[in-house]
């Protein structure tokens, strides 16, 4: 633990010079995203930020946008959304009226680029078939159909919209299978491998229980698709060439779920920053996942970016996951970078409630929050993350928890054993909030990048903790004031959290 406060500071300046503007949701499905902007819009009026009249007003033109893209309306759905950007202006403060705006003139961009194709007029809400639609097929050694290949070919040739393929003990040697209709894979006697990766491109469930996705050439298992659903019970993906799961868009619902062994690319490129990650979650991804063990992946345990991504997870292990080779070589090389040096990163307006999470033996930051993300974590620990040395007697992280830009709430977390236990960097505009935390055996328990000695003393106010046993409690470039008997500086509202998520209901 070799981390001093000016390799904290000159990594996250380089940050701040390199990040990019924040980008939204690059799918065109603009009714998830009005339905994102209702929901933000019913989470501040909860936590007063906008008065309770107002929420009213501003969801009525929201509404009336997705009936108007519903029924294949793309002028009007932009003349609503400018009627909403008008309200928002009038009745909200300008840094939060600014950011609603950018979104939703955003969604206007994603209705005029698929204004003139049939997309538009398909909108509406993902339907799978009910459990008892499925066609059950038995494959394995000795049966009529012995291929995970064969089964497909027949449920293809027979047109059947959803098939539960029934693996029997074996290890099914078949690449890349691309589902074309609803597909469940179940191996009830367990012992069942599927030697390859599983893409899911189209509007389908996918479904494994009690299945090992192995030896991927590149993704295990890839959904791409807005109304793709994914639901994953007692799988393990291991020794995959690229990441283990990369959901972009639909749903993912996962328990008892292992992703072990992701590869980053032997020669990758800037392009592969993220591959071999545990977890990549993007594209507006609504995911629940419990009993998650994520350990030694090359490009870290979890990754969930976009606006629409939304993500719980309950009861999670992740440890031993260390940046990709890209990431090194750019610090190494230049002594900064814009992304992936989070072992779990939630950037670009993403969404994390983590609860019972242990991370451990990280590289460089345990846990990121960037690019106005935002994440609430309770009854967590962060522990033992490592540094790594870019020239002689010159380390760089080794931070347990960092927020650089968007919201970071931590409720009865532990940060130890670590360079940091936890930075904030509100020049970027980072916010943390913390109740009762316990920071110990640190080299340092905390850090404030900020651009004024009000911003500090806000940041101290904000931080509700013990600080035990650490070589230095605390760092800041600008001093709090003095406490002289004034009123302190008011510090930003952290609107409170459901941990019981609407999404893992729907």
């Amino acid at each position: 633990m070799r981390l001093t406060a000016i390799a904290l500071l000159g990594l996250f300046s380089a940050l701040s010079i390199a990040q990019e503007p924040v980008p939204g949701s690059k799918e065109p499905f603009p009714h998830l995203g009005i339905r994102a902007l209702s929901e933000e819009l019913t989470k501040l009026g909860d936590a007063h930020l906008i008065p309770e009249q107002h929420v009213s007003q501003l969801q009525q033109p929201l509404t009336q946008s997705v009936e108007a893209l519903q029924a294949a309306d793309s002028s009007q759905a932009i003349q609503r959304l400018n009627v909403f950007k008008n309200k928002v202006s009038d009745q909200l403060a300008p840094a939060l009226g600014n950011r609603i705006v950018a979104q939703a003139s955003e969604i206007q961009d994603q209705i005029t680029a698929i204004a003139s194709r049939d997309l538009l007029a398909s909108i509406g809400p993902c339907v799978i078939p009910a459990p008892d639609e499925f066609q059950s097929l038995t494959v394995g050694p000795g049966e009529a159909l012995a291929t995970i290949s064969d089964a497909l070919a027949f449920a293809s040739a027979e047109g059947f919209d959803a098939v539960e393929i029934v693996l029997a003990p074996a290890a099914y040697r078949e690449g890349l299978i691309t589902i074309h209709r609803h597909t469940r894979f179940v191996a009830p006697a367990g012992a069942a491998n599927i030697v390859g990766g599983i893409l899911n491109n189209g509007p389908y469930l996918l479904e494994l229980q009690d299945v090992i996705v192995t030896g991927a050439a590149g993704t295990g298992i890839l959904a791409n698709n807005q109304c793709a659903v994914t639901i994953l019970n007692n799988v393990e993906v291991q020794y995959t060439e690229g990441t283990g799961i990369w959901q972009q868009g639909g749903s993912l619902t996962a328990d008892r779920l292992t992703v072990v062994l992701s590869n980053a690319p032997d020669i990758p490129s800037t392009a592969d920053r993220d591959i071999g990650r545990g977890l990549h979650l993007s594209g507006g991804v609504s995911a629940c996942m419990t009993n998650v063990f994520l350990d030694r992946n090359d490009a870290g345990a979890l990754i969930a970016e976009g606006f629409l991504t939304r993500v719980f997870v309950s009861d999670m292990l992740a440890r031993n996951n260390s940046v990709s080779p890209v990431v090194r070589e750019e610090i190494v090389t230049t002594g900064k970078t814009t992304s992936g040096f989070g072992s779990i990163e939630i950037r670009d307006e993403a969404l994390l409630l983590g609860e019972w999470m242990d991370v451990s033996s990280s590289e460089i930051a345990g846990l990121v929050v960037d690019n106005n993300a935002h994440a609430h974590i309770r009854y967590s620990a962060i522990s033992r993350t490592e540094d790594i040395q870019i020239a002689p007697f010159r380390f760089v992280g080794g931070v347990n928890y960092l927020v650089s830009s968007g919201t970071l709430e931590l409720t009865s977390v532990l940060s130890s054993l670590s360079g940091a236990g936890l930075v904030v960097n509100n020049v970027n505009g980072g916010f943390l909030k913390t109740s009762t935390v316990l920071v110990t055996q640190n080299d340092l328990g905390y850090a404030v990048i900020t651009s004024s000695s009000e911003e500090s003393t806000c940041a101290v106010q904000c931080l509700d903790g013990r600080f035990e046993r650490n070589d230095r409690t605390a760092d800041f470039n600008f001093l709090p004031i003095p406490d002289n008997g004034d009123p302190p500086p008011a510090c930003p509202a952290c609107p409170a959290i459901d941990f019981s998520p609407s999404w893992c209901n729907e």
